[in-house]
């Protein structure tokens, strides 16, 4: 459990806030106070680093980066010839970009000096004098020239902003990622998974560099003058600023005094002042009262209690740390510190009562049914109920219907690469959408292999009919064609069909399920439902499976087809998958609609990802599937605060100090965040600390029912700039993107919209420490997804009056308010601390991975 700042803020009165109503100048304006302010000195500048992990696939990220990218570290290892060879070729794609000086800020690196070479370093140098640009030899493993390698990319860029985006490049196993670690995290993390990607954000100086703190405006002589390009938007920014006056960016520290933000000189009637000013937009003003939960702990053991918890008799509060606890006649008095109750604990020790922060208490013993049971069927019960192999079944239900056979073009990046990299002319290259997911799910089983190999894999195929293939041995195929209307048939086809089949190991069902992909053919319509509720029936009873839908198109036949307006069977077949741990994820190729709005309620309920892809980043997501692998199932999350306060949450009912969400299953990426207020403001609390607790309630793979218990205390105070001062801002950017992308996904745009523009203006304000200013822009650049959709809908809806999410808009929304990784949001102090948890223990999969060709 964290919170959004070191103090919990309790102001005596509603605040108001205000906002630009003008969405084409509220991000110049609000990253003006970020940029504006003094950041640290003149010489500060933070990186945002994209590690693209392995360049085997296409990845929609790197396209982005590469193409925006303001620096670039190309790398090859010193032990490797053909990354070497690939130096050159990628010089030159990153030249082709249209916008490209002739004079680009790159550093080729020579990784791996620690190693005996049999690239000599001379050769480096050679090629680096022929392309014009830097070599420097390095080594992640002893740190030699890494920081000097960014600092030397830095100062070549010719205007220095106080954002810089820096891409590392080059073949796979050059050492990319961990040149990136040991730059961010000052350690050498040895076998780093190869197929992570991800940004960094770090704040370093570059002496001798004046760093320029704004894009579109420059300050010179206490005001401001605009630089060519955006005329047209920097007008409005002028004359915006210029109404306001002193208004916008009022600094809320003790040691920051008020400063007005000047404006070129803009007419001054009052009918002009009136019509500025009316485009701002009053809202609640934004606080840190938020408490964050993360729950990819869960299977870590290293706190188990050996008692059991003890409740509060009124509040239901569970003993903690945070107890008065006395003794008394032999037995233990516990005030709780919520309600102020007295309970008594009998026959239980003063060294029982917990110490720590937190505490796991085993509420059942594991299941019967050991790991690896072959049956999954549990000793002595009945013969059709399964508690499955620990880790679950994974199936995969995979469209082959017409529509799959259409085709898309390479992305131009890719294509362009291909043919420099090979120095040779594909001419146009495509894909159709079903072999771009036999690829994808090809390579996904090879990873599985290698890592996994006691996972038993499932494929299940639908068109107009559904035929499940379990793991494609002899015998396993059986067709489903009639009753396709009826959920409750279906489920029962499905478990019917579980209780016969054998399902072997991947290790040994490997070489029948790459065939059957492999011939794979399109055929018929979209039999989506059908297909999803056999799968959740065959995988009743199990613990920790993953359905996995794959498809392009709107499903067209049988339950849950929207043609019939069949919209209640994916909220109900999502709250059977949850109530029986089970995770829907679903892919959505771009194509045919999907009609999102409504399938997505079954993969937002289990607890699984929705994505709408370019048929090529199937393989990707399918790979970052499986790194979301389940923690926990059954799920429940129970939230107490000070009976003074209330959560502040659209998702649950005002008033309530207690409040129970029910999860599901948990996964590791899962993080939940929770707003807190004053009931009333007029009433604050008399205490100087505030508990609160957090009882999740879960089932481990191995079948024991646990729960755990985190108990803090928060510092209050009534002083605004003591709470800004003590922002946690990574805590407060993922709350603030989750609530905001939950609210307009429900239509409540102008207060989604309100509520994070309020957030990123007070961040970007009092962002102070250097870890604050890393974080402010990961929040800056992470939260724009979620705004440019706001942003959209706001046009939909005042035009008209009414919203329709788009099958893009409704996985954009879902993914940032359930399934967003807090680690985007975080500084490099902090994403160090989880970077050795990314070793890769199986030296296969990066063999196996490096060797792929895009």
């Amino acid at each position: 459990m964290e919170f959004g700042s070191k103090f919990a803020y309790m102001p005596s009165k509603m605040e108001e806030d205000e906002i630009p109503d003008d969405d084409d100048i509220v991000d110049t304006v609000l990253e003006a106070s970020a940029t504006d302010k003094d950041i640290g000195d003149d010489e500060s500048v933070c990186l945002d680093i994209l590690d693209t992990a392995g360049q085997e696939e296409y990845s929609s990220i790197r396209d982005l980066y590469m193409r925006t990218g303001d620096a670039f570290l190309i790398v090859y290892s010193v032990t490797d010839p053909m990354s070497f060879d690939q130096v050159e070729p990628l010089y030159e794609l990153i030249k082709t970009f249209e916008y490209r000086n002739k004079l680009l800020p790159a550093v080729i690196c020579a990784n791996k000096q620690d190693l005996t070479p049999t690239v000599p370093n001379s050769e480096g140098q050679s090629l680096a004098d022929k392309l014009g640009i830097p070599f420097l030899p390095t080594s992640a493993k002893t740190g030699l020239n890494v920081q000097e390698a960014y600092e030397t990319v830095v100062r070549q860029i010719p205007t220095l902003n106080a954002q810089c985006k820096v891409v590392m490049l080059g073949s796979g196993g050059a050492g990319k990622s961990s040149i990136t670690t040991r730059f961010v995290s000052g350690s050498f993390v040895e076998n780093y998974d190869p197929t992570i990607e991800d940004s960094y954000r770090k704040m370093i100086r570059v002496k001798g560099r004046k760093v320029k703190r704004d894009n579109n405006v420059q300050k010179s002589a206490g005001s401001t003058r605009r630089k060519s390009g955006d005329m047209t938007t920097l007008q409005r920014v002028g004359s915006f600023l210029s109404s306001l006056g002193s208004g916008i960016f009022r600094r809320s520290s003790q040691h920051q005094r008020e400063r007005p933000v000047t404006a070129p000189a803009q007419p001054t009637k009052a009918k002009s002042r009136k019509s500025a000013m009316s485009k701002m937009t009053k809202c609640e003003r934004a606080d840190a009262n938020v408490v964050m939960v993360t729950l990819n702990t869960l299977e870590d053991m290293s706190t188990l209690a050996t008692g059991d918890p003890v409740y509060c008799r009124k509040c239901q509060a569970i003993m903690s740390c945070l107890s008065e606890v006395v003794e008394e006649e032999g037995d233990l008095k516990w005030i709780c510190e919520f309600c102020r109750a007295e309970n008594i604990a009998k026959d239980m020790n003063k060294e029982e009562v917990p110490s720590g922060e937190m505490t796991d208490f085993a509420m059942s013993p594991p299941s019967e049914a050991a790991e690896g049971d072959s049956t999954g069927k549990e000793n002595g019960a009945d013969e059709g109920k399964k508690v499955g192999p620990s880790k679950g079944y994974l199936v995969y239900c995979l469209d082959i219907s017409g529509s799959m056979s259409c085709s898309n073009k390479l992305p131009e990046l890719q294509s362009r690469w291909k043919n420099m990299r090979d120095r040779t002319d594909y001419g146009d290259l495509s894909i159709s959408r079903l072999d771009s997911i036999k690829e994808a799910v090809k390579r996904q089983l090879e990873r599985l292999k290698e890592e996994d190999p006691d996972r038993r894999v499932i494929f299940i195929l639908f068109s107009s009919e559904v035929t499940i293939l379990g793991d494609c041995g002899t015998g396993a195929t059986k067709v489903i064609n009639t009753d396709l209307g009826n959920n409750d048939v279906l489920l029962e086809r499905g478990k019917t069909y579980s209780n016969s089949m054998e399902i072997k190991c991947l290790s040994e069902s490997y070489s029948n399920l790459q065939d059957k992909v492999e011939s794979l053919r399109t055929e018929g319509c979209t039999a989506l439902g059908p297909a999803l509720s056999i799968a959740c029936g065959i995988v009743t009873g199990t613990k920790g499976s993953e359905v996995v839908l794959c498809t392009d198109g709107e499903p067209n036949t049988g339950v849950g087809g929207t043609n019939i307006n069949n919209t209640s069977y994916y909220k109900m077949i999502g709250n059977y998958a949850k109530d029986n741990g089970i995770v829907i994820s679903l892919l959505a190729v771009q194509g045919a609609p999907v009609n999102l709005r409504i399938v997505k309620e079954c993969a937002e309920i289990s607890g699984g990802t929705i994505n709408v892809l370019n048929p090529l980043e199937i393989m990707r997501q399918l790979r970052l599937i499986s790194q979301n692998y389940i923690v926990a199932t059954t799920v429940c999350v129970t939230l107490l605060l000070h009976p003074d306060l209330e959560v502040d949450d659209p998702q649950y009912p005002k008033g309530n100090s207690r409040i129970v969400k029910e999860v599901g299953t948990a996964t590791r990426d899962m993080t939940l965040t929770f707003k807190f207020r004053l009931k009333d403001p007029k009433k604050a609390p008399s205490l100087k600390k505030l508990p609160f607790q957090v009882q999740v309630s879960y089932t481990l793979r191995d079948g024991r029912k646990m729960l755990r218990t985190i108990s803090k205390t928060l510092d209050t105070t009534t002083k605004r700039e003591e709470m800004e001062e003590g922002m946690n801002v990574h805590v407060l950017s993922l709350a603030a993107v989750q609530k905001s992308a939950y609210m307009a996904s429900k239509g409540d745009v102008e207060e989604a919209r309100s509520h994070i523009l309020s957030v990123k203006k007070m961040v970007n304000e009092c962002s102070r420490l250097e870890e604050q200013k890393e974080e402010m822009f990961a929040f800056n650049q992470e939260s724009r997804e979620v705004i440019d959709e706001i942003k959209k809908l706001r046009v939909q809806k005042q035009q008209l009056g009414r919203t329709e999410l788009s099958d893009e808009q409704s996985a954009i929304l879902t993914k940032n308010a359930f399934s967003n990784p807090s680690s985007r949001y975080m500084g490099s102090s902090k994403k160090s601390q989880i970077l050795s948890k990314r070793v890769e223990k199986n030296s296969m999969l990066s063999e196996q991975y490096y060797q792929y060709q895009c």
